[in-house]
């Protein structure tokens, strides 16, 4: 009777110790589990962080080129097509009627234009004109605005559906493609600029192509501050960009980015 009891004793001694031994297990995983959430909370919270400060550093720089850019179209096209108004109204001959009048209407038609570009100066630089246009349409109009000024040959191709991405992507991805424009204009005498935007299930590829010198490189080894601006755009918004571009041959830049709609 003794030795069944003494039996018994151990045999609950050693459930209890299992119990306990599976339940000091569980506890562990469970704060394996706790410190493993905890630590991955720590790290979305710090990549956002960055993202943010990443984010704001890219919309200070984009501010910084817009006021550039702002200033040099005052400068270049504005300024000069008002001069040009006032000339002709300094020099009017009122002897001369006829002659006036044409002075008057070259006038007319200097002022409307600077006004002209003005308007189509503010939709671009307007981010909410920008978002509301859509990132398909507002690159039209900023390849419509270059065809225009008769400087280069534009066009534009779109192929899948169209899905709208988000408005601060859309407007770093604009931003990226107006300066992909600019350093065309600025470095590349071309004679015609190609934008391709592929939308292929929930990813985008924009492409950027121009018939002008080209350069060697396209690695980043050697990019000007125009270059340097996109790659650190596309980095901050998750895009992918490639440059393609051989002295001779022209230029191609290519820009991927997934598409969470």
């Amino acid at each position: 009777m003794f030795e069944t009891t003494n039996y018994a004793s151990w045999f609950l001694l050693i459930g209890s110790l299992s119990l306990l031994l599976i339940l000091f297990f569980f506890f562990l995983l469970f704060l394996q589990y706790y410190k493993r959430q905890l630590h991955h909370a720590k790290e979305m919270h710090r990549v956002k962080q960055e993202y943010d400060q990443a984010l704001m550093e890219s919309q200070l720089e984009i501010q910084e080129q817009t006021f550039k850019v702002i200033a040099q179209e005052l400068h270049d096209n504005i300024g000069q097509t008002l001069s040009l108004a006032k000339l002709n109204l300094n020099t009017l001959d009122i002897e001369k009627r006829e002659r006036a009048l044409d002075k008057v209407a070259d006038a007319k038609e200097l002022v409307g234009k600077a006004i002209q570009d003005l308007r189509d100066l503010s939709r671009t630089l307007n981010t909410d004109h920008i978002a509301a246009l859509g990132l398909v349409r507002a690159i039209d109009n900023e390849l419509q605005l270059l065809q225009k000024s008769g400087a280069v040959q534009t066009d534009m191709q779109v192929t899948g559906t169209v899905v709208k991405a988000d408005p601060q992507k859309e407007l770093i991805l604009f931003r990226i493609v107006q300066e992909a424009i600019h350093n065309v204009i600025k470095h590349a005498q071309a004679t015609m600029v190609a934008v391709t935007a592929a939308y292929e299930g929930r990813n985008l590829k924009l492409s950027i192509a121009d018939n002008g010198v080209g350069f060697n490189g396209g690695d980043g080894r050697s990019d000007g501050s125009g270059l340097t601006n996109m790659r650190s755009r596309s980095k901050v918004i998750g895009a992918d960009l490639k440059i393609d571009s051989t002295r001779g041959k022209g230029t191609n830049i290519t820009i991927q980015l997934p598409i969470n709609a």
